[in-house]
């Protein structure tokens, strides 16, 4: 007979708990890790982080745990792993409400919480023109991850779902970050891991913008043209259809030499050294949501695409970028040397991101 998992002795409640999703499953208290207990205990303990605050019902939870067919018995075995649990977490941690069980812990607590305030937080500051302060939070959200998001919960069609919707956040933080920093001037600084996030996912086409742009304000029309020719052919060859409008304006643009692409003036320069603005572009502007930057089989059909309204040309920056880049490098010029990225300092594409291109 398999030995029953008692868990450890019951913590009292005046201690400081944190709960990691964003990797392997992890809780400590006053920064000593806790043993959890069996895969099921795990798994249930995730799902209620997820939902902290709120009530998870029985139903559901033996859902995640057994699947659309639980056994009789799921009721009485969920009570078992709740039990397991509470003598884990501190001393009121779980709450039994009426038809199921409560996390009564602040979410903040959780870092799945914490991740999204930090990036909901960049996206608003990136949105009211300040570039430094998103880098800022963003960073923050992305330090948050250790690993795949509930590696407990991959085997259930729920926590799977939820996975899915965690990572697309991070890709998103990680592009809003690439946004910054082209804000900032700082094109040249992003160019090679902006290769390595293409490369990662080729149909995420809001990196290629990313890319291109970088490029081009690079001093390096010629390899920005390459990139979207590699965009065109990567298009083609795996959905059949053509880049999307903003990126056939952008190529438009570097063409036709469009000041509108010029880098900005560097954070913090006098305004009367800066280049002079161009009022037919600087009113232009990159959609910022909506729009179909990562296009998967299925998903929008060339006409689809054809069909859309688009803007007449791209901004002055390409929407946002790809990967975590650091924030405390000066700016650089606008037409710095072909160097070699220095330092790495943009965060590689994260694994299940690469996987969903494959």
């Amino acid at each position: 007979m398999t030995a029953l998992w008692l868990g450890s002795p019951a913590v009292p409640a005046a201690v400081g708990v944190e709960v990691s999703v964003l990797g392997p499953l992890r809780v400590t208290v006053d920064g000593v890790a806790l043993p959890i207990g069996p895969p099921k205990a795990r798994a249930l303990l995730a799902l209620l982080a997820l939902h902290a605050g709120r009530c998870v019902t029985v139903s559901l939870l033996s859902e995640v745990l057994w699947g659309a067919d639980p056994p009789r018995s799921a009721a009485k075995a969920v009570q078992l792993y709740v039990s397991l649990i509470r003598r884990t977490l501190p001393t009121g941690s779980i709450v039994t409400v009426p038809g199921g069980y409560l996390l009564d812990l602040d979410p903040a607590v959780v870092d799945a919480h914490r991740f999204e305030l930090h990036r909901e937080e960049g996206l608003r500051a990136l949105s009211a023109g300040q570039p430094a302060e998103a880098l800022d939070a963003l960073h923050l959200c992305l330090q948050l991850w250790e690993g795949p998001a509930l590696p407990d919960l991959v085997d259930h069609p729920r926590g799977q779902a939820e996975q899915t919707r965690l990572e697309e956040l991070r890709c998103s933080a990680e592009e809003a970050i690439g946004e910054a920093l082209l804000q900032l001037g700082r094109h040249a600084t992003a160019i090679g891991d902006l290769e390595a996030a293409v490369a990662a996912e080729p149909l995420r086409e809001r990196r290629w913008a990313q890319l291109i742009t970088a490029l081009y304000r690079a001093g390096r029309q010629a390899d920005a043209l390459r990139a979207y020719a590699r965009l065109r052919h990567t298009l083609a060859e795996q959905l059949g259809i053509e880049p999307s409008g903003p990126l056939s304006a952008l190529e438009a643009a570097i063409l036709a030499h469009d000041p509108g692409l010029d880098a900005p003036s560097p954070v913090g320069a006098d305004p009367r050294h800066s280049s002079p603005t161009h009022p037919s572009a600087a009113d232009r502007s990159w959609p910022a949501e909506g729009l179909p930057w990562h296009v998967e089989p299925g998903r929008a059909s060339d006409a689809d695409l054809r069909g859309r309204t688009w803007p007449a040309a791209p901004a002055h920056s390409a929407p946002g970028g790809c990967g975590r880049m650091s924030g405390t490098s000066e700016p650089e010029p606008s037409s710095p040397p072909r160097a070699a990225n220095p330092g790495g300092v943009l965060r590689r594409a994260h694994p299940r991101c690469a996987r969903r291109a494959s």
